[in-house]
C-alpha cells in the first residue's frame, strides 16, 4: 500500500499545475492571465462607417464582438442621417451646415446671381437664420436655402435668389429673411423681429436681390448692407446703420 504521506503531496502538486496552467490558446493568440487587450478596427464603405472591437479576455481566449456604429450622409443643417430610421441624429453642427451651404453658394451663385460678397459674409448671415427641418424646400430656414443652393448648380438664375439671405418667396418672404439676420447681427438697430417686420413692410420690395444692390430706397439695398455687416464686427459697426428705414445709402 502506498503511504498516505506520499499521495497527498503528489495530488496537491497535480492540482496546482492544472489550475495555474496559462498555456492555453487558439489560432488568434493569447495573453497571460489577468490581461485584457482591446483592439479597434474601422472600415469605411461609401457613406457608412463600421467600427469593430476585438477583445482578448483575461483567460487568454480571443473573442470578436463587432459593434456597428453607422451613419449616413451628413445633412447640411443638422447632422448625420441614421440609415436604419431615415432620421437625423441629434447633435448636428450648425457651423458645419453653414459651411456646406456657403460653399455651395460661393461656387454656384456668382456674377449677377451672387447673393453674398464673400464667404465670410455668407457665414455671418447664415448664423442668424433658423435651422429648419431636414429636407425643407420652402420656409424661412437654412434647410430650405441649402436645398436651393444645391439646385443652383443646375439653374442659378432661378435658385440663387431663393437660397439667398432674403429667400425671395421660396424660402420665406424677403422681410422674414432680412429680419431674422438683422435682429441677430444688428440688435441695436433692429430690437425685435416684430418691430423689424413692421418697419420692413415700408421698404420697396419689387426687384430681385443680388450682391450689387448697394443703393436705392429698396429692401434689396438694405439686404446688401446687411450682408456686408455680416462679414465681421468692424463691418457691422458701419453697415448695420445702413439697414434701417433712414438708411443713408438706401434712399
Amino acid at each position: 500500500m502506498i503511504s498516505r504521506v506520499l499521495v497527498l503531496p503528489l495530488l496537491g502538486a497535480l492540482l496546482s499545475s492544472a489550475c495555474f496552467d496559462d498555456s492555453r490558446g487558439d489560432d488568434t493568440g493569447s495573453t497571460s492571465a489577468g490581461t485584457a487587450v482591446i483592439t479597434t478596427a474601422t472600415q469605411a464603405s461609401g457613406d457608412l462607417t463600421t467600427t469593430t472591437s476585438t477583445t482578448t479576455s483575461s483567460t487568454g481566449w480571443t473573442t470578436d464582438e463587432p459593434t456597428s456604429t453607422s451613419t449616413g450622409p451628413a445633412d447640411p443643417t443638422t447632422g448625420p442621417v441614421d440609415p436604419t430610421t431615415g432620421t437625423t441624429t441629434t447633435g448636428g453642427d450648425p457651423d458645419a451646415g453653414c459651411m456646406m451651404y456657403c460653399a455651395a453658394m460661393m461656387g454656384s451663385c456668382t456674377l449677377v446671381d451672387a447673393q453674398y460678397p464673400s464667404l465670410e459674409s455668407c457665414l455671418g448671415a447664415c448664423s442668424g437664420l433658423p435651422q429648419g427641418s431636414p429636407g425643407e424646400t420652402s420656409g424661412n430656414s437654412l434647410a430650405c436655402r441649402a436645398y436651393h443652393a444645391g439646385m443652383a448648380s443646375i439653374e442659378p438664375t432661378v435658385h440663387c435668389v431663393h437660397a439667398g439671405p432674403g429667400g425671395a418667396g421660396a424660402c420665406g418672404q424677403n422681410c422674414e429673411g432680412f429680419c431674422a439676420i438683422a435682429t441677430a447681427l444688428c440688435p441695436g438697430e433692429h430690437a425685435s423681429p416684430g418691430e423689424c417686420m413692421a418697419t420692413c413692410a415700408n421698404f420697396m420690395d419689387t426687384e430681385p436681390y443680388n450682391a450689387e444692390d448697394a443703393t436705392g430706397n429698396t429692401l434689396a439695398c438694405r439686404l446688401y448692407h446687411l450682408t456686408i455687416a455680416a462679414t465681421g464686427p468692424a463691418e457691422a459697426e458701419v453697415h448695420c446703420g445702413h439697414t434701417i428705414e433712414a438708411s443713408p445709402p438706401c434712399i
